[in-house]
């Protein structure tokens, strides 16, 4: 079940060079399968920018996702291929991209829900080249994390607030990063445990 708004434009510049920009808006698409497990999936509020010229692809992708109760939330591709900055405008909107080669996808308002934990939190996960070197950095804020009882009416286990954390990979497979919040037991009377940890 697909509905939206769709565009197409096709324009040459001043120097022969054609782009093409595919833009949508209003995009909503839900499905229920083997695919998913059965479990209802549902992408509502989908809009986006494509710009495809001889220096290569580059564009955003937003929409807002459910599947099922136990996942949600607000999803933002990006990628650049060109090297060049992008500044383009199209029937449903505009998209302006940093230089660079990349791939970057950021979800807002995160929430995992499912028995023995809890996550929330904005994350994003950016592929791209530093130098000559390609890395993947990962990028977590507003964290809020569960583990322990979320099934009963009475939450017993570790939580953490306020959590921030960054890590990077490159190539050789050498990672380095951090992970800090404030950790708390809860669901214990008369027993209160509480530090910042990272």
């Amino acid at each position: 079940n697909l509905r939206g708004d769709f565009g197409f434009e096709q324009t040459r510049t001043g120097a022969g060079q054609t782009v093409t920009i595919l833009s949508a808006a209003n995009v909503s698409f839900s499905f229920t399968g083997p695919e998913s497990g059965n479990a209802p999936i549902a992408i509502t509020g989908a809009r986006g920018l494509l710009v495809l010229s001889n220096r290569g692809v580059a564009g955003t992708l937003s929409f807002n996702a459910n599947i099922s109760s136990a996942l949600r939330g607000e999803l933002t591709l990006q990628i650049n291929n060109t090297n060049a900055p992008v500044s383009v405008s199209g029937v449903f909107g505009s998209v302006t991209l940093a230089a660079g080669i990349y791939k970057t996808i950021a979800i807002n308002d995160l929430r995992i829900d499912i028995p023995g934990l809890t996550l929330e939190g904005d994350f994003s996960f950016t592929s791209g080249s530093i130098g000559d070197e390609t890395v993947q950095v990962i990028v977590g804020n507003k964290i809020n994390l569960f583990v322990g009882n979320n099934v009963s009416g009475a939450r017993i286990g570790l939580e953490m607030v306020d959590g921030t954390a960054v890590f990077l990979r490159d190539e050789a497979g050498d990672e380095i990063g951090f992970i800090t919040g404030t950790v708390r037991l809860v669901g214990v009377p008369g027993l209160v445990v509480e530090a910042t940890m990272t």
